[in-house]
């Protein structure tokens, strides 16, 4: 993949919660679990809708009950706040869950909607 290609997308639109693990911008965002919804993902990240502003660089933990309660850690790589919130989460490679979460993605490639 050359370096101006973004990886393949899924739409998935699927409820998960987002715990705020540390938000240096925000300090009181810390230990916050806010309810969101997925608009589409990757084998490495995923674009979320929320109620509430999470800033760039926030550390994160996205509890997924419909992925087969799947818990990824992630990073807030950057927000967007037109109308709705949204913001794209980098996921750790080194979270417990994320050979199961890639796995789960590389399966649902086959069926899915692919985003581009």
């Amino acid at each position: 993949m050359s370096v101006t290609e973004r990886p393949m997308r899924l739409e998935l639109h699927e409820d998960i919660i987002v715990n705020v693990v540390n938000c240096e911008a925000e300090p009181l965002l810390a230990n916050a679990q806010l309810s969101a919804k997925t608009i589409d993902v990757s084998a490495s990240g995923m674009k979320v809708w929320l109620y509430v502003p999470v800033p760039q660089r926030t550390q994160v933990t996205l509890d997924m009950p419909g992925a087969g309660d799947l818990r990824l850690e992630g990073e807030v790589r950057w927000m967007e706040e037109s109308g709705e919130i949204r913001v794209g989460v980098l996921i750790d490679e080194h979270s417990e869950d994320f050979p199961a979460w890639r796995e789960r993605f590389s399966h649902a490639v086959e069926s899915s909607t692919v985003v581009h």
